[in-house]
């Protein structure tokens, strides 16, 4: 059946979805065209367009208010945003899609005061190196506080502690915390949790001996976090947040021979004193299966108590 104009028009503003990938898309017209002609979409595809800048990304949100899911694969933009948002935002975005686009992890992190609600992130095969803790000019974290799924499929990680930033660490900036570079540079080898709080998961209670590999650490503990533990090296070692988050800044992950080997693999970056330092600690035991038991008590609290928060 062929539509007239009229018809046509109405399709258009009921439409809640549009895929227009590489359709050369560079802007998105005067203020109010789009929206006048699809203003009901809740997801828009438009990978491998021509938008160049953050300025015209936002024209998206302000044309497009209840956008839910929004894809910008392949876009090059040549400026980000270093700022707090004065003015519009993309209030409802659940999901990002910016892969193969060139980005660095720093100005991802620029977006988390643009897109409040976010809840899926997709970062693949942008050659990222580092997962730097992003921070505004005025030195506040910047976070994306709902973020459920991160995808970093095909990038350029070479070193174990990057992976780190995307833990412990990545949590605390994501809640509005902060992260800085240790006093000592890096704390490796095994290394005491004393824990000052115990919640209900954390069973059998006792101090946990644990392997440690990091340069940076959290400084700066997010607002309705609960310090659980700390270590002679780093304050912030574990918290939690309700009865849902529950961190620890060290490695109960790792065995003996794994850790022994990425010590021995990184001895000049290092340095003699650390290096020697660490390898002389891992003689220590450590309560690694402790800690996998208090995971599987977490979980199990999670799923079947009354009082999770």
């Amino acid at each position: 059946m062929e539509l007239d104009e009229e018809g046509v028009s109405l399709r258009l503003k009921s439409m809640t979805r549009a895929y227009v990938d590489n359709a050369r898309v560079a802007t998105m017209g005067e203020k109010g065209e789009a929206s006048a002609n699809a203003g009901s979409l809740r997801v828009l595809g438009l990978a491998g367009s021509l938008l160049n800048s953050w300025g015209a990304v936002l024209r998206i949100a302000e044309e497009f208010p209840e956008l839910e899911a929004l894809d910008l694969s392949g876009v090059r933009l040549e400026s980000w945003p270093k700022e707090r948002p004065s003015g519009v935002v993309f209030q409802n975005l659940r999901v990002f899609v910016l892969n193969n686009a060139g980005v660095k992890w720093c100005d991802i992190c620029a977006l988390g005061a643009y897109m409040p609600k976010l809840e899926e992130l997709y970062l693949n095969g942008n050659r990222i190196t580092r997962f730097d803790s992003g921070r505004r000019s005025d030195g506040e974290a910047m976070c994306f506080p709902n973020l459920r799924v991160l995808s970093v499929e095909e990038n350029s990680i070479v070193y174990w502690s990057e992976i780190e930033e995307l833990g412990h660490q990545a949590i605390a900036v994501a809640l509005g915390g902060s992260v800085t570079k240790s006093e000592i540079k890096w704390n490796v080898g095994v290394e005491e949790t004393k824990f000052v709080n115990f919640m209900p998961w954390m069973s059998p209670e006792k101090n946990l001996s644990l392997y440690v590999f990091h340069e940076d650490q959290v400084s700066l503990m997010p607002k309705g976090c609960k310090l659980l533990g700390s270590t002679q090296n780093c304050k912030i070692s574990s918290f939690s947040k309700g009865n849902h988050i529950f961190t620890t800044q060290a490695h109960p992950e790792f065995d003996y021979m794994f850790m022994k080997t990425i010590v021995e693999k990184y001895e000049e970056m290092l340095g003699p004193k650390i290096f020697k330092n660490a390898i002389d600690s891992l003689s220590n035991n450590v309560h690694g299966n402790t800690f996998s038991l208090w995971c599987e008590n977490f979980i199990k609290f999670n799923l079947f108590s009354e009082e999770r928060v």
